[in-house]
């Protein structure tokens, strides 16, 4: 027979679990039903932004130097939500020793860049979520490590906001053409901003 403590433990177990699983399938049905509501403008302008990055992608060698390819694809999740990916990386110049020696281990740096675009829990809203992040993977053993850090801005847009214009400035800011403070629609139109985390 068990201990009253242990049953009230499990009880509380049980209890929060089931909070947990509620809220979940709360905001799922929040999304379900907004996505309804902006399929029309959220389809389109996903299909646009896949369109332009093959544009993106077919240019010659020597336009895409600074971006190499741009990756796009959707991504399932919990909340089917829409989510699509979009991500790019540039090789950075490694830092020369009392600027004539190269560096002493052997190590290639990257910057990446990525933009998740998703259906919101909130009517009539987009989310827009744009990371950059640098990484080091070393030639000797490939072992890869990501610096702490780095830009982590979420917006919350509006669908009817979504442009040609905003597919632009995401092309622009994945082909590391634009910074996001360069990114005018984009900060424009947005209706909150949320900074994680910055250098």
């Amino acid at each position: 027979m068990s201990h009253w403590l242990e049953d009230a433990e499990r009880n509380a177990t049980v209890r929060k679990l089931s909070e947990k699983e509620e809220r979940i399938r709360q905001k799922m049905l929040r999304v379900q039903e907004n996505y309804t509501g902006v399929k029309t403008l959220y389809d389109p302008f996903i299909d646009g932004l896949y369109t332009l990055i093959n544009r993106a992608n077919n240019l010659p060698g020597e336009r895409r130097r600074l971006f190499g390819m741009i990756d796009a694809r959707p991504r399932s999740s919990k909340l089917d939500n829409q989510l699509n990916i979009f991500s790019s990386s540039r090789k950075l110049e490694p830092r020369k020793l009392f600027g004539l020696l190269p560096p002493l281990f052997p190590v290639q740096m990257r910057l990446v860049r990525a933009v998740f675009i998703s259906v919101s829990d909130k009517p009539g809203m987009i989310g827009i979520e744009f990371k950059e992040k640098r990484s080091r993977k070393r030639r000797d053993n490939g072992l890869h490590e990501h610096y702490r850090g780095g830009i982590h801005v979420l917006h919350s847009f509006k669908a009817e906001s979504l442009s040609d214009e905003l597919s632009l400035e995401i092309i622009d800011w994945l082909a590391f053409s634009a910074d996001l403070k360069d990114l005018s629609y984009l900060l424009s139109h947005t209706g909150k901003t949320r900074i994680i985390n910055a250098d």
